[in-house]
């Protein structure tokens, strides 16, 4: 969901740097913008309702979690008041590193196994598009750490 901008708000300088190099993935930002009380209410119970029927306790996964954890946290707590996610949260690069076996500052995307990517969900700085490809990225991550008890072939170690 696109939400709408918080009273007061100001874009940083580095951010506003980025939305212009990639006007196209900024003019996405600005459609059908929604409160966030709203769009934070709906997530949260759209998690909540995943894990009762999955039985299981949500963990928030993020490319690169630090951020996108800190501002969800915040947003989830400032409307809703609470977190299905509790505090787990999981960083995919750090993910990464253990199934690959890099030191953290080797591991970045142009080291992962093309076999982790998914052509049909390119990276094109649209929210939803770069979910699903992260999303997709997880899913391959998460099948090889529990088929594999060694990097892949051509992975330094």
């Amino acid at each position: 969901r696109n939400l709408v901008v918080l009273p007061d708000a100001g874009m940083h300088p580095d951010t506003a740097g980025f939305w212009e190099r990639n006007p196209e993935a900024y003019a996405k930002t600005q459609e059908n913008q929604v409160d966030p009380r709203e769009a934070m209410g709906e997530f949260v119970k759209w998690v909540e309702d995943i894990a009762a029927v999955c039985h299981a306790s949500p963990v928030f996964v993020g490319y690169p979690a630090g951020f996108d954890w800190t501002f969800m946290y915040w947003y989830m707590m400032k409307f809703v008041g609470k977190s299905p996610f509790g505090f787990q949260a999981l960083d995919m690069k750090t993910f990464a590193m253990v199934v690959l076996g890099l030191d953290f500052r080797q591991t970045a995307k142009k080291k992962f196994p093309k076999a982790w990517f998914d052509v049909s969900t390119p990276h094109t700085h649209v929210a939803l598009e770069d979910a699903r490809e992260q999303g997709h990225m997880f899913i391959r991550m998460l099948k090889q750490a529990r088929t594999c008890t060694t990097p892949p072939t051509g992975v330094p170690t």
